[in-house]
Parts: C-alpha cells; sequence; structure tokens
C-alpha cells in the first residue's frame, strides 16, 4: 500500500465518501433550482420539504446547504411571505445556518 492511497483510505474513513458529499452538492443544488425555477408552488413547497429532511439527516448536506442555499431562500421570502408554511420552512433553515 503506498502512501497516497493509505491516505485516501484515511480520509474517507474520517470525513466520508468524496463521491457521497459531491452527490449531496448535487443533489442539494437541484433541489435548490426546484425552489427557485419552480413554476408550481406544490412544486417548490414539496422540494423545501425533501430539502430540509436531507439537511437534518447529512452533514455534508448541510455544507452544501450553507455554501448555496441562503439567497435561494432569502429570494424564497421575498416572494411568498404570506406563506406560512414557506416561512415556517425558512426559519428552520436560517437557524440551522446560526447555529453551524
Amino acid at each position: 500500500m503506498d502512501l497516497v492511497s493509505g491516505y485516501k483510505g484515511v480520509v474517507g474513513l474520517v470525513f466520508g465518501n468524496e463521491n457521497s458529499a459531491s452527490n449531496k452538492d448535487s443533489y442539494v443544488e437541484r433541489l435548490l433550482d426546484r425552489i427557485s425555477n419552480g413554476q408550481l408552488a406544490e412544486d417548490r413547497r414539496a422540494a423545501m420539504v425533501e430539502l430540509q429532511s436531507v439537511v437534518v439527516e447529512n452533514r455534508s448536506a448541510q455544507l452544501a446547504f450553507g455554501a448555496m442555499g441562503f439567497p435561494v431562500l432569502m429570494s424564497v421570502l421575498k416572494e411568498e411571505r404570506d406563506g406560512v408554511e414557506m416561512v415556517a420552512v425558512y426559519l428552520f433553515f436560517a437557524s440551522l445556518l446560526l447555529r453551524n
């Protein structure tokens, strides 16, 4: 076993699989795209709920959301400030960002 493969093995063990993190990033990105560009309010709400469950379960999804999700949620808050459910989900994500 060479040094590089040993290093990658340890890093993968400690920090998780790099491909898995990349998949979570792209999944979070797709959900954010559905939220910001969805034509139907029901689809945007479903994407918000799905994003919420993904972010709660996975640390790499939290990091991906933190890197690219806040501007999307700000626009959602501006557009749908009368929707109680959307505001509640927004506040959940805002608290998540402030906590981490």
